[in-house]
């Protein structure tokens, strides 16, 4: 298996089935996207491919499954030696989540929004990495504690990988090596005007200043926290 870089602006991928390109598109990549080239004919590259799936089962519900397939680009698709810097902002409903992906594969993940669309979003970006390993993030930087830039990330990191099948593992989905956040924690059960909702202050020349920074949030007992940071702290515990 051959991997390459994309080195066109837009390529579309559509399903390869039977000896011959279907009318199922796939995906659109981008400028810099890899993709792994298993054969060659005289008009397309044929690649591996992987996409996440529902089926349902005998129960009546539905589970995700990996399917695995070929696809096709067109052979005059353009590749380059050399990875690129990436950086994809992800629609999670109120803001933006960034993933930055260096030329050496570092993965750092701000943000994560108030819903599952983060995780929608590395499931299908990097289906072909989870239908075997987790996928590993040098860091996740949380830029504030409100729940629209937290619970995202806390509903991808509380996720395990699938099984090609769609069995669960025990291994996470996303694995972070590091978590920074500013230090600054609201406590539970206070309005957002309490001058004590981040801990101790004081006040100098008219101005009051944050005096609790705190670095890890299992610092604070479960009584001080709100509850999805009680959720992150138990999350923190297998990262």
């Amino acid at each position: 298996m051959n991997t390459k870089i994309i080195d066109d602006d837009i390529v579309k991928v559509y399903k390869y089935e039977n000896g011959k390109k279907t009318d199922e598109l796939l995906a659109t990549l981008m400028w810099g996207d890899e993709v792994r080239v298993i054969d060659t004919t005289e008009k397309y590259y044929i690649l591996d491919w992987a996409r996440e799936v529902w089926k349902e089962q005998q129960n009546g519900k539905r589970k995700p499954i990996w399917e695995i397939c070929k696809a096709s680009i067109p052979v005059k698709t353009k590749f380059r030696s050399d990875r690129i810097l990436k950086v994809r902002f992800v629609d999670v409903g109120q803001g933006d989540s960034t993933i930055i992906e260096t030329p050496k594969k570092r993965i750092i993940i701000i943000d994560g929004g108030l819903n599952e669309a983060l995780t929608q979003y590395v499931r299908a970006a990097w289906a072909y990495i989870l239908r075997d390993n987790s996928i590993k993030a040098d860091a996740a930087i949380i830029t504030h504690g409100d729940e629209d830039h937290l619970l995202g990330l806390i509903q991808m990191l509380n996720k395990c990988r699938f099984k090609q099948d769609g069995s669960p593992t025990k291994e996470p989905m996303v694995k972070v090596e590091r978590i920074f956040h500013n230090g600054l924690i609201k406590r539970k059960g206070l309005e957002n005007d309490d001058p004590a909702l981040f801990g101790d202050t004081k006040v100098i020349d008219q101005k009051r200043y944050i005096l609790d920074l705190i670095d890890d949030p299992n610092e604070l007992s479960d009584d001080k926290l709100p509850d999805k940071f009680i959720l992150w702290k138990k999350i923190l515990k297998y990262q």
